[in-house]
C-alpha cells in the first residue's frame, strides 16, 4: 500500500472533480499493490467501484465462499472523497484562527499553547496529507474486513441462518456498508449488534497497523540508510495529520447524533469518541514501537501529549461544529473520558470477550498476514492482560 504524501496540489483552490481525480489516483495504486503482492498469489482479485451517489460512504463486498479465490470489491463514494478533502481545510482554519479560545482547556491537560499546533504547517501540506490519510484510512478499513473475511465472521457467529447485507435482505454476495453508521434501518438483536460492533472496532484496528507502516515507510529519505532525527520528526508530524484525518472521518460517519457512551453494543458501529480513543492508543503504542526500533529517542509522554493534542483539537472542531457546546466541558471530549466511562466499561467488557472468541476464527481463516513479528499478526485486535483484567472484572 502506498500513502502518496509526493503528489502536487498546485493551488489551493482545487475543484471538486480534481479532489476525485487525486482520490481514483491514489486508490487505484493501493489496489495494484494489493493485487501484485497478495490477491495474484491467491488466485483472487481486489476490484474498486466509485459511486456518483451522493452519501458519505464505503462498501466492502465478498463473495463468501472461503474454499475459492477471494473475490473481493470495495465502493468508494465521490461525495465521501470531496467531504474528507473538504473537512481538512475546515479543520485547518479552525485550529489556526478559533481554536486559541480553548487555551485554558489545553492548559488544564497539560498540552500547550494549542495555537502552536499547525504552526510549522502549510495549509496546503496539511490539507493534502490530511485528505490522503483520511481516504487511506477509509479505504484500509474496508480492507481489515475484508482481509478478516467479517461478512463470514458474522454470518458464522450470529444467531441467524440466512446472510444480511446492508438492506437486510438475502445475497450471495456479502457487503458491508460503513453508512450504516449514521443512517441503518437495519434491525439486530443484542448478540447481531455485539458481533457487528467487535468487527468494525477489528477492522480499524487492522486499518491502523496497514497505516502506521506506510507512514514510516514515507517518512524515511530514499537515499538515507539508518533513520534519522528529520525522518522522526516528518513521521510525528505526518501520524499527527493523519489523526486528525482518521478522527474526523469517525464523526462524519456517525452522523450529526449523539456520541454518548452506550452501556450495551446498539445497531451497527460503535460510537465514534470511542473508536478515536482506542485508535490513538493504537498510534501511540506504535509510534513508541517505531521510536524504540528505529534508535529514536522519544518517550511514550512526549508521543502521547503530541497525539493527544492534535486528536483534541479535531474533537473540538467537530462538536464545536455539529453538538451541543456543553459537549465541551464533558469527560467526552477528553481522551480517556469514554473509556473509562462506566457505561463503556461494561461495553468494553462485552467487547473484549467476544473477540477471544472471535480472533481464532479469524486467524484460521485469514488468508494474508501484510504484517507479521515472530508468530504475531500485528493487524489482529490485540488487548493485553492489564486491559482485559481492568474492563472484565
Amino acid at each position: 500500500m502506498t500513502i502518496d504524501t509526493t503528489k502536487k496540489i498546485e493551488s489551493l483552490i482545487i475543484t471538486d472533480q480534481e479532489i476525485c481525480t487525486l482520490a481514483m489516483d491514489v486508490i487505484e495504486s493501493i489496489r495494484q499493490d494489493f493485487n501484485n503482492v497478495y490477491y495474484k498469489f491467491l488466485g483472487g482479485e481486489l476490484k474498486v467501484l466509485w459511486s456518483n451517489q451522493n452519501k458519505f460512504n464505503a462498501k466492502a463486498s465478498s463473495s463468501g465462499d472461503l474454499k475459492s479465490p477471494p473475490d473481493h470489491s470495495v465502493t468508494l463514494y465521490y461525495a465521501t472523497a470531496i467531504r474528507i478533502y473538504r473537512d481538512g481545510e475546515d479543520l485547518y482554519d479552525f485550529v489556526s484562527s478559533r481554536l486559541n479560545k480553548y487555551s485554558d482547556l489545553f492548559e488544564k491537560l497539560n498540552l500547550g499553547e494549542p495555537s502552536c499546533l499547525f504552526k510549522d504547517l502549510e495549509k496546503e501540506h496539511f490539507v493534502k496529507n490530511f485528505f490522503f490519510s483520511g481516504l487511506t484510512y477509509l479505504f484500509g478499513h474496508e480492507i481489515g474486513h475484508l482481509v478478516q473475511e467479517h461478512s463470514y465472521i458474522r454470518r458464522f457467529f450470529c444467531d441467524s441462518d440466512r446472510n444480511l447485507n446492508a438492506s437486510g435482505e438475502a445475497s450471495e454476495i456479502e457487503e458491508i456498508e460503513e453508512i450504516e453508521a449514521s443512517a441503518s434501518s437495519k434491525q439486530l438483536t443484542r448478540r447481531q449488534s455485539l458481533i457487528w460492533h467487535v468487527t468494525e472496532l477489528a477492522a480499524d484496528h487492522e486499518a491502523i497497523t496497514w497505516c502506521l507502516f506506510e507512514l514510516v515507510r514515507q517518512a524515511q529519505e530514499e537515499e538515507s540508510i539508518k533513520f534519522s532525527q528529520d525522518d522522526w520528526h516528518r513521521l510525528k508530524e505526518n501520524t499527527l495529520i493523519f489523526s486528525c484525518a482518521a478522527s474526523c472521518v469517525h464523526f462524519r460517519f456517525n452522523g450529526v447524533k449523539a456520541v454518548y457512551p452506550d452501556e450495551f453494543p446498539i445497531g451497527t458501529h460503535p460510537h465514534p469518541m470511542l473508536r478515536i480513543e482506542k485508535n490513538v492508543f493504537q498510534i501511540i503504542s506504535g509510534l513508541e514501537f517505531f521510536s524504540t526500533a528505529l534508535g529514536i529517542n522519544s518517550s511514550k509522554a512526549e508521543i502521547s501529549k503530541y497525539i493527544n493534542k492534535g486528536v483534541i483539537s479535531a474533537n473540538i472542531f467537530w462538536i464545536e461544529k455539529y453538538f451541543d457546546k456543553n459537549d465541551l466541558d464533558s469527560g467526552l471530549l477528553m481522551l480517556g473520558g469514554v473509556i473509562n466511562n462506566e457505561n463503556t466499561k461494561k461495553y468494553m467488557g462485552l467487547i473484549v470477550n467476544e473477540w477471544e472468541i472471535i480472533r481464532e476464527c479469524v486467524e484460521s481463516i485469514k488468508r494474508y498476514k501484510p504484517f507479521n513479528a515472530g508468530n504475531q499478526d500485528l493487524g489482529l485486535m490485540f488487548f493485553d492482560e492489564n486491559f482485559k483484567k481492568e474492563f472484565t472484572k
